[in-house]
């Protein structure tokens, strides 16, 4: 049995997929057709919603929204800095 990576099926849909393919992608095929009632319910939460233009949801904004929920961190940088390196400091006696 081949082990698929962290989302590699979301990673093969195309940038805004239907939710035909996010429930396969999300769900495997023998749940997928849950996933349209599923998405109504997410919907309520934050999850994107279907862009009439395009005829899809925009798959990044699923993926954010799923690691969200899971309080999945991402790979990217912290969001802001948490200080400035001040090596000096580690070594000073606070009790001088």
């Amino acid at each position: 049995m081949r082990k698929a990576g962290r989302g590699a099926a979301l990673i093969k849909l195309p940038l805004f997929a239907t939710d035909a393919e996010l429930g396969v992608a999300l769900m495997g095929r023998e749940r997928a057709c849950e996933w349209s009632k599923l998405a109504h319910l997410y919907e309520r939460q934050g999850l994107p919603k279907v862009c009439p233009i395009m005829g899809g949801r925009y798959v990044p904004a699923v993926r954010a929204f799923f690691d969200q929920q899971y309080k999945v961190a991402s790979s990217s940088a912290p969001a802001s800095p948490d200080g400035i390196e001040r090596p000096e400091a580690w070594t000073r006696n606070r009790r001088a």
